[in-house]
């Protein structure tokens, strides 16, 4: 639903924006004023000729959809999954957590509505932070790194079929740029941002009211996709 992962945007403290908002077109407004009864004359007197002319069906213009990634836990309505069940429909809690990021980037036409690692959160504290493998001494440090960057790249090899990369930006450095940011350039950015929301994951283990407040698994990291 393109509103859920619109509103869990907005509700969203921290965001990694690396594409451009979507432009709203306004409706145009009628001319005020003017003779209608002479528009109507001229419109009288078009030729048989002019109005047997073929018209050119004007072709869709296809929404410019974006991807929002977060970190999301699901609690159930009324502290019980049966109490979530309705008539035709289900009433389901969306929990976002302080200093996780959102990261939005352009969408192709074809990426999914909605997409979930199956890696959940209590999996992903179990990582071990790059930062955290130099001062360690235990002997499987370096695994549990590797594991960590795993993830980042499954994620990233997940986000390369879906991400529109032309419209891949950074609009806080624009003007380095100049919009001419190699593919490679742009794929370095993205990835830093999978990687900033991944160790944030990774840190709530330390915060005690993420732990009373989720069940670790029932939460991981979705991908919407938004207008």
């Amino acid at each position: 639903d393109y509103d859920l992962g619109g509103k869990l945007l907005e509700e969203t403290r921290d965001s990694i924006i690396l594409c451009n908002s979507p432009v709203v077109l306004e409706p145009s407004k009628p001319e005020q004023g003017g003779d209608t009864l002479a528009h109507s004359s001229a419109r009288s007197e078009m030729t048989l000729e002019s109005s047997l002319q073929s018209v050119q069906p004007a072709l869709p213009t296809l929404p410019v959809r974006r991807l929002v990634i977060s970190l999301v836990g699901l609690k159930p309505y009324r502290m019980a999954w049966s109490s979530s069940a309705r008539p035709s429909e289900s009433i389901i809690q969306y929990i976002l957590c302080k200093g996780c990021p959102a990261i939005v980037v352009p969408a192709k036409a074809d990426a999914p509505l909605l997409a979930w690692s199956t890696l959940t959160l209590k999996q992903l504290r179990k990582l071990e932070l790059p930062g955290e493998a130099q001062v360690s001494s235990a002997p499987a440090t370096s695994d549990a790194t590797r594991d960590f960057e795993g993830v980042v790249t499954t994620l990233c090899e997940y986000l390369d079929r879906c991400v529109d990369w032309e419209r891949v930006v950074l609009p806080e450095d624009r003007s380095r740029h100049d919009g001419n940011m190699s593919l490679q350039e742009k794929k370095n950015n993205v990835r830093g941002a999978v990687a900033a929301l991944v160790e944030a994951a990774v840190r709530t283990r330390t915060s005690k009211k993420v732990k009373r407040a989720i069940d670790s698994e029932r939460c991981g990291i979705a991908i919407w996709r938004i207008s």
